[in-house]
């Protein structure tokens, strides 16, 4: 099945000569990573590339997976090679996810992860949740996230590293008048749940955690 998307929509030219690119070379095909398997599942504006091939003057020689994001006048393609770090062009308010958004309203609560395969599993939880497309949340997307909601839970990975951004996170998120929770994944990282059953059971349990806190706000605010 072929990549498909409608180029002439977006206004930035690297990324429209990009997706004209990716439409010729593009397909559906799942490459064997399972967590990324699972966002070609969840997001329809996704798809690989198995051939090299240059997008933007950069020469990709691996298989790699890619989305691609607008938002009024905002637009993202970002790459994610079998084998190396992921590259992009572009984002939107600074986060990845946001393109169905359409019926939020203020103050609901989001749930911000650190990677796209993390924001694929939870999505299928809840809707309302975002990328932050690295280990942290900057200035730019904390005083974005405020204006938008006060209710902010932190989904970072699992570990040292992530328990340190999301101290850091909620501290800058307290200070533009946010209440900040957190919602830490089981083990590891959401996206490396849905590799084995037990990690699905974990998920299940925890997302359903989340939801049951989702519902008691949500309950408050209107």
């Amino acid at each position: 099945m072929a990549f498909r998307v409608n180029v002439s929509v977006f206004e930035n030219p690297q990324i429209r000569d990009a997706l004209s690119t990716l439409q010729e070379v593009g397909s559906r095909r799942k490459l064997g990573i399972e967590r990324w398997d699972n966002v070609l599942d969840m997001y329809p504006f996704s798809g690989t590339v198995v051939l090299p091939v240059k997008i933007a003057g950069r020469v990709f020689r691996e298989p790699f997976y890619f989305v691609v994001e607008k938002v009024n006048n905002h637009e993202s393609l970002r790459i994610k090679p079998v084998k190396g770090d992921q590259w992009s062009i572009g984002d939107v308010y600074g986060f990845f996810g946001l393109y169905d958004f359409g019926d939020f309203t203020f103050d609901m609560p989001i749930l911000v992860v650190e990677g796209i395969s993390d924001w694929a599993v939870c999505k299928k939880y809840y809707k309302y949740v975002v990328s932050s497309l690295s280990a942290w949340v900057g200035y730019r997307q904390a005083f974005f996230l405020s204006n938008i909601s006060s209710s902010i839970f932190l989904g970072y990975d699992n570990d040292e590293t992530g328990s340190e951004n999301r101290k850091r996170n909620a501290k800058l998120l307290t200070k533009l008048g946010c209440s900040v929770m957190h919602q830490i994944p089981p083990q590891g990282d959401w996206g490396k749940l849905v590799e084995s059953d037990f990690g699905r059971m974990l998920l299940d349990k925890s997302m359903g955690n989340f939801i049951e806190k989702v519902n008691k706000i949500n309950s408050v605010i209107f």
